[in-house]
């Protein structure tokens, strides 16, 4: 990687993360087709938080303490659903 970084980063890296997400599928007895990586928490959250399909009249019950993020997510997520 560090001779040539931007060859690695381009073209190479790629290879090795479809090996370690089989690694990983594997461990979890998952198809690795199923299984991606994230850049980090949030944004792992915030797919998750927007896939959902909340029923009219259904609420997401969170705590003040929770994450900023996860509470501007579902601000956003409420707001944008009375529009």
């Amino acid at each position: 990687m560090e001779s040539n970084t931007d060859l690695f980063f381009r073209y190479q890296v790629y290879k090795e993360m479809d090996k370690v997400r089989a690694i990983i599928a594997k461990y979890l007895k998952i198809d690795d087709e199923d299984l991606t990586f994230i850049p980090n928490a949030s944004h792992g959250v915030n797919a998750v938080l927007r896939s959902l399909t909340i029923p009219k009249g259904k609420k997401i019950l969170y705590l003040d303490l929770a994450y900023g993020m996860v509470k501007n997510c579902l601000r956003y997520l409420k707001d944008v659903d009375e529009t």
